[in-house]
């Protein structure tokens, strides 16, 4: 199935640069992956550049929005929305504990 999905998402799964190692790998050039993220948005893609520009990806638009919870407590919520420009090398995605131990 590698290279051959339009898009891919994933929410509350795992930090971003790991995140993007199991998934860039499916996704075909043109295609899109988008992530949604809490609290420590900003930091993960800080700490991704590395990751998307080794898989092939480039960050297509940042969103943030403000929810307010049924409580009334407001949480921040952002969506990362990358774009495949290229095939993703065949090295990738390593395995799991690889990629847990030295993330890109």
């Amino acid at each position: 199935l590698r290279e051959s999905f339009d898009c891919v998402t994933a929410r509350a799964v795992a930090e971003l640069r790991i995140l993007l190692e199991w998934c860039a790998p499916y996704i075909k050039v043109g295609g899109s992956f988008i992530a949604l993220k809490g609290l420590r948005a900003d930091e993960e893609l800080e700490n991704a550049i590395n990751a998307v520009e080794k898989l092939g990806l480039v960050l297509e638009k940042n969103e943030t929005d403000t929810l307010i919870d049924l409580d009334g407590t407001e949480s921040t919520r952002h969506t990362f929305v990358f774009k495949k420009v290229r095939k993703t090398p065949a090295q990738y995605p390593r395995k799991n504990a690889q990629i847990q131990k030295n993330p890109l």
